[in-house]
């Protein structure tokens, strides 16, 4: 659709006239008295239909400025008016494109996001109690893709309620808490063992082989700047996370000590979990927490 900023010859012409009636009062004033007075009314009337047309057209710019359509454009020939629409159309084209390019940026949430612009950042990142949870397939699906964007549209809904930071390791989805809120250990550990108990609720009725089983990990890690990868986590609990993947199972929620003792702190996790597996050369120590009725 083109949109064409009508009505500029209209106004030319009304401000003519308001001109002319001006004139005619004056010259009235010396020649006719009694044409003084409508001259100047009528000089009044222009000025304020003028006006009215204006406040008009400007309900029209602002409506068509506010619509979504991919191809409106504002066209004036000249003046004031072209300046302001070539400006709204430069407006319009950068919102085309902020939409198309919306679906490949990294999501951040809002209230993170803000935070995280106000922010004064080291020159070497800043260290951070993070939590971080992991959601790992271990069998490869029919269809892949589907699975893992249905794995991250859910991810993506808890990201959003509680601030954490949305990542992707292969075809497993991780989700960091504590960096974005900037809250201490125990809130993003409380966060992420709720978000836990969110996705494990929501994958219930599939079939094991279809749920994405959970690692979840507690400790201090170093929130940095990549070049061209935006805002990252280093540390252990990334480390751990990564390591402790194959010994999760459907309906568990697999943590590291740090992660475990900081639930039993919290109330969250028994005093004896279902299971207590021993480090190993490649793994931490972990311990398995059941998540079925919960």
């Amino acid at each position: 659709m083109r949109f064409r900023f009508t009505g500029r010859t209209g106004q030319r012409v009304r401000r003519s006239l308001a001109l002319f009636a001006l004139c005619l009062a004056a010259t009235a004033t010396l020649l006719i008295p009694a044409l003084t007075l409508p001259a100047i009314l009528a000089a009044g009337a222009l000025l304020l239909w003028d006006g009215v047309a204006l406040a008009v057209e400007l309900r029209a710019l602002a409506a068509t400025v506010l619509v979504t359509e991919p191809d409106v454009k504002l066209e004036v020939d000249e003046g004031a008016w072209g300046e302001l629409c070539h400006a709204l159309n430069r407006l319009l084209q950068q919102r085309r494109a902020e939409r198309h390019l919306r679906p490949m940026l990294p999501a951040l949430p809002v209230a993170g996001a803000a935070r995280l612009a106000d922010l004064s950042l080291p020159q070497d990142g800043w260290a951070c109690a993070v939590t971080v949870l992991v959601l790992a397939h271990h069998t490869p699906p029919a269809d892949p893709i589907a699975q893992l964007r249905a794995t991250a549209y859910a991810a993506l809904h808890q990201a959003q309620l509680y601030d954490a930071l949305l990542a992707r390791c292969g075809t497993d989805i991780v989700l960091i808490f504590g960096v974005l809120s900037q809250q201490d250990g125990a809130a993003a550990l409380h966060g992420a063992y709720n978000a836990a108990q969110a996705l494990n609720a929501l994958w219930a009725a599939n079939p094991p082989d279809a749920q994405p089983w959970l690692i979840l990990t507690s400790g201090q890690g170093r929130a940095v700047i990549l070049p061209g990868l935006g805002l990252t986590v280093l540390g252990p609990p990334l480390e751990q996370a990564h390591a402790l993947q194959r010994l999760a199972s459907a309906a568990t929620l697999v943590c590291n000590e740090t992660a475990y003792l900081g639930l039993r702190r919290l109330g969250l996790a028994p005093t004896h979990p279902t299971a207590r597996l021993p480090a190993q050369r490649d793994s931490p120590a972990a311990f398995v927490l059941s998540l079925q009725n919960k």
